[in-house]
């Protein structure tokens, strides 16, 4: 699992800021970032030039298909709108924690290095029910 679309919670200020930071990880420790194309404007804002040149900005219609996984960084409505979508293509969603309740997460923001278990393949698939 290389390929990782991050989706932060647009409304959130923190779910921003936190998804630099994830970002800024995820590219230190080799990841492909895939980041929907009206983000472009705030992560090239964030990050470095070298950093946004390792950035690949797609299309909702292509992110889907071009990812391995998706880190959401929001609240758990966030994470839920999100997981929605990422079902119909068979996508796992990681949230990171950037609500009040935090119940669908599985990292807070201070845990971000985490993802380097993804990365060494260090983890476990969690199926979920969904609700229609």
């Amino acid at each position: 699992m290389n390929r990782v679309m991050v989706q932060p919670n647009p409304t959130r200020e923190q779910a921003l800021l936190v998804s630099r930071r994830l970002v800024s990880l995820l590219l230190k420790e080799r990841f492909a970032v895939l980041i929907l194309e009206e983000f472009r404007a705030f992560f090239t804002q964030g990050l470095s030039e070298e950093e946004q040149s390792q950035i690949c900005f797609l299309s909702e219609q292509e992110i889907y298909f071009a990812c391995d996984f998706i880190m959401v960084v929001g609240g758990d409505g966030t994470i839920l709108r999100l997981a929605g979508k990422a079902s119909q293509y068979g996508k796992p969603v990681l949230g990171v924690n950037c609500g009040t309740i935090g119940f669908m997460s599985e990292i807070e923001p201070e845990e971000l290095a985490l993802v380097r278990a993804v990365r060494e393949g260090r983890f476990t698939l969690d199926e979920r029910s969904m609700l229609d």
